[in-house]
């Protein structure tokens, strides 16, 4: 029988419990698999499969930085919707498994298949909050630039893409003007037809 380890850092009660009824009834319908959660005091992190943590009570990436959660797709953050800027953060600058608490269709089943394969989880929440993924190499952007250029194809603003990598508006302005001189663009629409054309032709979504 396997034993799926959760070392669990997760004190409100609601979510607890809804991760369990979750657990539970995935184990119900699957007589050989089984579940076990503790706390990081009786469940060493060495052991785990998978670490549950609440982050629904920070609102900058400071805050997030400040629960210790372990950059790594074993380690499960609970985030909700309504926390765009953080999670928009989490999703593009951090490696940890993403479970947004106001998904209506979640499957525990995929969670764990997915972590258990060493691979990130994202709920289908975090998943629309992925940025465009654009190659260093085209038009010879630098990385800063495909960040942004990735912010700008979600209809991000200057103030939103400054906010989300710490950079002020100015600087987020000369790299937006790099980027349109690189890429021969000369406005705002030229820019998103480019970017509407790339996704269409390459699929930059992971």
């Amino acid at each position: 029988m396997f034993i799926f380890q959760i070392q669990n850092h997760i004190s409100n009660n609601i979510y607890l419990a809804g991760i369990r009824c979750s657990l539970d009834k995935l184990a119900s319908h699957n007589p050989h698999w089984r579940y076990q959660m503790a706390s990081a005091q009786v469940c060493p992190e060495s052991e785990v499969h998978l670490m549950t943590f609440d982050v629904t009570h920070c609102n900058t990436t400071e805050e997030f930085l400040s629960c210790d959660v372990p950059n790594t797709p074993h380690a499960l953050v609970l985030i909700k919707a309504a926390q765009k800027e953080l999670l928009s953060s989490l999703v593009t600058h951090f490696n940890c498994s993403i479970l947004c608490v106001d998904e209506v269709n979640f499957q525990m089943r995929e969670l764990i298949e997915t972590v258990v394969k060493n691979n990130r989880y994202l709920s289908a929440i975090a998943t629309r909050h992925k940025t465009i993924v654009f190659p260093v190499e085209q038009a010879m952007l630098t990385r800063t630039e495909c960040t942004i250029l990735g912010y700008l194809g979600q209809g991000r603003s200057g103030v939103d893409i400054s906010k989300a990598l710490f950079r002020s508006e100015k600087t987020i302005s000369t790299h937006k003007r790099s980027i349109m001189r690189k890429l021969k663009v000369t406005n705002d629409l030229e820019l998103r037809k480019y970017i509407q054309g790339y996704e269409s032709k390459r699929g930059l979504y992971n």
